[in-house]
C-alpha cells in the first residue's frame, strides 16, 4: 500500500469487547481496524477514513467513537459497529485548534 504523504501511527484502542483492535494512520487519515485472532495475532479488517487531517488522538465506546483531527481542526463523532469495526460520521465540531486528545467518561 502507497501513500503520497509521510505515514505514521498516533494512537493505539482496543474495543471494550476485545475483539477489535484500532490504529490512527496519519498520512493516510484513517483508523486501521484489526482482529484480535487466537494467541494474540492481528488480522487486518479495513481502514476507515477519519474525515479530516492527521488523526491524532482517539477514544473508543461500546459503540462509537471520537477522533481527533489535529490538522483539520475538527474532532469527529462516530458511530461504530462492535462486529466489523465500520465508522459511520453522525457528527462534528470545528474550529478546535490542534486538536490532541480525547476521551470518553
Amino acid at each position: 500500500m502507497e501513500f503520497e504523504k509521510r505515514n505514521s501511527g498516533a494512537d493505539v484502542h482496543v474495543h471494550p469487547e476485545g475483539k477489535l483492535v484500532y490504529a490512527s494512520n496519519r498520512g493516510h487519515d484513517s483508523l486501521a481496524v484489526f482482529s484480535l485472532e487466537k494467541k494474540g495475532k492481528l488480522k487486518f479488517l479495513s481502514n476507515e477514513s477519519t474525515i479530516g487531517d492527521s488523526p491524532r488522538n482517539f477514544a473508543i465506546h461500546q459503540d462509537f467513537a471520537l477522533i481527533a483531527n489535529q490538522l483539520s481542526d475538527n474532532v469527529i463523532f462516530f458511530r461504530l459497529d462492535p462486529k466489523t469495526g465500520k465508522l459511520k460520521e453522525k457528527g462534528r465540531t470545528e474550529g478546535i485548534t490542534l486538536p490532541t486528545c480525547v476521551n470518553v467518561l
